[in-house]
């Protein structure tokens, strides 16, 4: 039951308190055109999904055009792979050790903090696209193209692990930008270009830490 107070003209006194059920507080507020909060809640989850109109085609064409669907799938694969890769940094800043201990903890820590933000601007795109953007780990690992496990092996091999996700990456994201300049996506074409150069200039600086 829910309390909806009203001034009343016949009340002299102030404010009267008008008890209704919630079937009659919904009947009451459609009667003024407005939707109750219990009809909205409704309409979200069974209602229709509104479709973005972006300029960008809804699917494939009689040729090898691709639309923003298609384009959706290849930025989440994108971003499964910059999710695993993301939470590898994570785990060799906890365990890394070694005489490069300090060094390799305080740089893989500024790595995840850059891969968590591209996480974020990769998922959001997608949601930009008009889909989902992964619900769960597990199908972020079904997704993803990069080994999720690797344990934790010795320093050495953790940056030659890291080095090889973002060189994967670098290639990944630039051939994802030229399908999608070719599709006429310029923001997402313009966004993964962006990454690949993140990816590359990350892989250059793990890299260097391998050189004797």
């Amino acid at each position: 039951m829910i309390a909806i107070f009203a001034r009343s003209p016949l009340d002299d006194e102030g404010a009267r308190v008008e008890v209704l059920s919630a079937r009659e507080r919904d009947h009451r507020l459609s009667s003024t055109g407005s939707a109750s909060p219990r009809h909205a809640a409704h309409a979200a989850q069974g209602g229709r999904t509104m479709e973005p109109r972006i300029g960008i085609d809804d699917g494939r064409r009689s040729t090898a055009e691709t639309g923003r669907r298609e384009i959706s799938e290849i930025v989440t694969h994108v971003m499964a792979d910059t999710y695993v890769l993301y939470f590898q940094t994570q785990s060799f800043h906890w365990n890394v050790r070694g005489p490069h201990f300090h060094a390799l903890h305080k740089m893989f820590e500024e790595q995840y903090d850059q891969l968590a933000e591209a996480v974020d601007e990769l998922a959001e795109r997608v949601r930009a696209l008009g889909a989902l953007a992964p619900t769960s780990l597990g199908q972020i690992a079904s997704i993803a193209r990069i080994p999720l496990d690797h344990g934790a092996p010795g320093a050495r091999g953790m940056v030659e692990i890291l080095l090889r996700g973002h060189e994967h990456l670098a290639r990944d994201t630039r051939r994802a930008a030229e399908i999608a300049e070719e599709s006429g996506d310029g923001v997402t074409h313009d966004m993964l270009i962006g990454r690949a150069e993140e990816h590359e200039k990350t892989a250059w600086m793990l890299r260097a830490t391998l050189d004797e």
